[in-house]
């Protein structure tokens, strides 16, 4: 992750840090600074009063907002850096919708909606990882995927000896996002294997959103069957044609 959005996501976590100091930080990257911006003056957030400044943006934002925000800019351009055959656009476009649906689905699932945005943005960061540090790889993996039929997650667990979710759930651990944003990145294509109920409501949340997701977007890599549990909460919800 770049070094501003770490720091940056440091002083979020921090209790009583004044919009000023974080703008301080922020205005050192102007792309990061502009999506704030940007954000900031939508009509969804926007009063008719054009907001000029990156402070004024965190303080009408707040920093959980902001913190969404960094963590999704900070994704596109690890997305944006990818050197392998992996489809970028189709990456982003999935993970975007995967994180809209979760926050859409978060409060009949009894988790914080900002988290379960974060978590549906992020729940493919263990693939972006493996095809950014080992492009190569992930070459040989999405062609064997291809060709069988089979998950990628499925070949992965043969070819290299885990899962690109297990890579993913290491990678929220060291970016600090907590405990319940790693198991949805280790386990959304599967929540029934997450057994721990201080996370499983959110693994749940996320696969539903990730389901959703692959119906709607192009999904980057061989879509995985549903699982038990979300068959389960499709069904309550009148869907059907679960594959």
């Amino acid at each position: 992750m770049p070094h501003v959005a770490l720091k940056a996501l440091k002083m979020c976590a921090m209790e009583g840090v004044a919009p000023k100091d974080l703008e301080i930080v922020l205005s050192t990257d102007p792309g990061l600074s502009a999506k704030i911006l940007k954000l900031a003056n939508s009509p969804l957030y926007t009063m008719g009063q054009e907001i000029r400044t990156v402070g004024g943006a965190v303080q009408l934002l707040g920093l959980r907002t902001v913190r969404s925000v960094i963590y999704a800019a900070a994704y596109e351009e690890a997305i944006a850096g990818i050197g392998c055959s992996l489809d970028k656009k189709a990456l982003w476009a999935h993970s975007l919708a995967t994180a809209i649906g979760a926050r859409l689905f978060a409060n009949s699932h009894g988790v914080d909606a900002e988290d379960a945005y974060t978590a549906g943005l992020l729940h493919r960061i263990g693939l972006v990882t493996l095809a950014k540090v080992a492009p190569e790889i992930v070459d040989k993996l999405l062609e064997q995927s291809r060709t069988e039929g089979r998950p990628l997650h499925e070949v992965a667990a043969e070819v290299i000896g885990f899962r690109p979710g297990d890579l993913g759930a290491v990678v929220a651990e060291r970016w600090n996002l907590g405990k319940v944003v790693a198991a949805a990145a280790r386990y959304y294509w599967n929540p029934d294997l997450d057994q721990d109920p201080e996370t499983n409501r959110m693994t749940t949340c996320v696969g539903v959103a990730h389901w959703f997701a692959s119906r709607i977007t192009a999904e980057p890599t061989t879509p995985v069957p549903t699982s038990e549990v979300v068959k389960r909460i499709l069904d309550d919800l009148g869907e059907d044609g679960c594959t």
